[in-house]
């Protein structure tokens, strides 16, 4: 029997650190949308943790080092570039990839100085994912 389900989370990330392929972290508020991407993920051979909020995301990149980080852009405002900081400096090595909103973000017009992160436009083609994951 388990002393804790701290010990069963941990067995389940060492599982995972052991499988093949690219670690990715998923942080997507919509459930749905959450089980999408990571069955899209899976599907395409790489191992998948997710979650719904920042401080879960936070919490996981401490426990499990992943290659990309999937972040949907509601959850990086009002200041995308201080939250993807805040997460590099737990996973430096990692690649942040912001999800968007078609035609437009979430927040309007996106500075100038957001350029220098990575965007995947929703709805997620598995195409483009696969694509991304690759480069």
């Amino acid at each position: 029997m388990r002393e804790s389900a701290g010990e069963d989370v941990r067995e389940a990330l060492d599982d995972l650190r052991l499988r093949p392929g690219r670690a990715a972290l998923v942080l997507e508020p919509d459930p749905d949308q959450q089980q999408r991407l990571a069955r899209l993920l899976v599907l395409s051979g790489h191992r998948v943790v997710g979650t719904s909020t920042l401080d879960g995301g936070r919490s996981l990149l401490r426990e499990f080092p992943v290659d990309v980080v999937l972040i949907a852009e509601e959850l990086t405002l009002p200041s995308p570039m201080a939250v993807i900081a805040d997460m590099v400096g737990l996973m430096p090595g990692a690649r942040f990839v912001v999800l968007t909103q078609p035609e437009e973000p979430v927040s309007g017009i996106r500075p100038a100085r957001y350029e220098a992160l990575e965007y995947l436009e929703r709805p997620i083609e598995p195409a483009r994912l696969r694509e991304l994951l690759a480069s």
